[in-house]
């Protein structure tokens, strides 16, 4: 049966169903929505006549609304003249790209600085000639200087040492030889050591990550922080490494060597398969993430403990434990991406200290303060930060070149 119910009614019936994704939407939610942008670029009837009336009916989020206009119309037309049809179509694209990126990308936290460095982004994407923002007509610097000294070495066994930029790849062939990106690595440096290194050591400090193939093919990729010895060749009955800090490795398969990984409080033996170890020397607890295959951790107490795939090996003061988790939370570093499910902010800011090469310092009574959810690795530790701070009750300021952060 087919019930008139009037021209009108349908029409705000569509209105309030249009309406419900809203609610609670925060200010970076508002600027970065394809309809939002509508009405603020283009002023249409349309989306003014929906927005008047949205205002009127939600006065509680007048503050989040007017917040997302301001961050809006901080990206402006460029000065020289176009036609509204031009400008028309420009905005036109703007609106499909959000749209679909919107699509696309899993729901995540902005802050406001982020929200617009999105919307220059994509207006740069989409018309770079026809929009500027504001703060691309002055410099910004951030107010944290990342020290710039300090370099990817590959310490080779004949006394060479390799300089490698950040992010570069490692192949070490079973000849000996090393590629880095393609191309035979030649050495820039000559140090005098007292003796002969028995391996070849792989330092990467804070603030770089690096992956590298060893010899027999299996992968690594180094996380921040870590130092990584490997022999030139495998040989014997034993593919032996040790790691001092975070790696994941793909193990390459041989039945009749089996990889070893040792850490300063254990050691994991595996045959062929995928797993993360989290081994700095200098925290408390060292871990073990198994996402495929099998492995067997020995501690150094005797201890010892077979992982299956999804579980989590934890030693901390001698104490084991054992938990099923999803492995990928764990090893996500390596797609620029952390996760957290409950870890103290102590945790957190060692975790930022080590990916940026950043000192912060933060208050005692802060350890108390769990965080759970994902942080995306962005290029400047003061995003990240701003999207903790939505998370969660902090603050920080820059003083120094420390990062100082206080609870609010």
């Amino acid at each position: 049966m087919f019930v008139y119910i009037g021209k009108w009614t349908f029409i705000m019936l569509k209105e309030e169903e249009k309406a419900k994704k809203y609610f609670s939407y925060r200010e970076t939610d508002f600027a970065t929505d394809s309809y939002f942008l509508q009405w603020r670029l283009l002023q249409d009837k349309e989306s003014t006549d929906f927005w008047t009336s949205y205002r009127t009916l939600h006065p509680e989020q007048e503050q989040e609304i007017q917040r997302a206009v301001s961050i809006v119309e901080s990206i402006r037309f460029n000065e020289k003249k176009f036609s509204d049809e031009e400008k028309k179509k420009a905005i036109g694209k703007l609106m499909l790209y959000m749209r679909a990126r919107k699509r696309i990308r899993r729901i995540r936290f902005y802050s406001c600085s982020a929200a617009a460095a999105i919307l220059t982004a994509a207006f740069l994407v989409v018309a770079p000639y026809f929009f500027y923002s504001e703060s691309s007509m002055k410099e910004s610097p951030r107010a944290y200087v990342i020290p710039q000294n300090q370099e990817i070495y590959l310490i080779a066994e004949d006394y060479r040492v390799f300089s490698i930029a950040d992010q570069s790849q490692i192949v070490c062939e079973p000849d000996g030889k090393i590629v880095v990106d393609g191309e035979p690595k030649d050495s820039v440096n000559r140090h005098e050591m007292a003796e002969k290194i028995p391996n070849r050591k792989l330092v990467v400090p804070s603030g770089k990550r690096i992956f590298i193939r060893l010899p027999d093919g299996t992968k690594v990729w180094v996380n921040s922080g870590t130092t990584l010895e490997f022999p030139v060749a495998f040989a014997g009955k034993q593919r032996h490494i040790q790691v001092n800090g975070e790696v994941y490795l793909e193990v390459a398969k041989n039945k009749d060597m089996p990889f070893v990984v040792s850490s300063s409080q254990f050691e994991v033996e595996v045959l062929g398969t995928k797993f993360g170890i989290s081994a700095y020397a200098q925290m408390k607890e060292q871990s073990v993430v198994l996402v495929e295959g099998a492995v067997q951790v020995n501690t150094r107490s005797g201890c010892q403990t077979r992982l299956q795939p999804s579980q989590l090996f934890c030693l901390e003061d001698g104490m084991v434990s054992m938990k099923a988790v999803d492995p990928y939370s764990y090893i996500s570093w390596k797609d620029d991406v952390l996760y957290f499910n409950g870890e103290t902010l102590q945790e957190v800011f060692f975790r930022l200290s080590k990916q940026y090469a950043v000192d912060i310092v933060w208050e005692k009574e802060m350890r108390s303060i769990r965080l759970y959810g994902k942080l995306v690795l962005e290029d400047h530790v003061e995003e990240v930060l701003d999207n903790i701070a939505v998370l969660s009750p902090i603050e920080y300021h820059v003083q120094n070149n420390k990062i100082i952060v206080n609870k609010k």
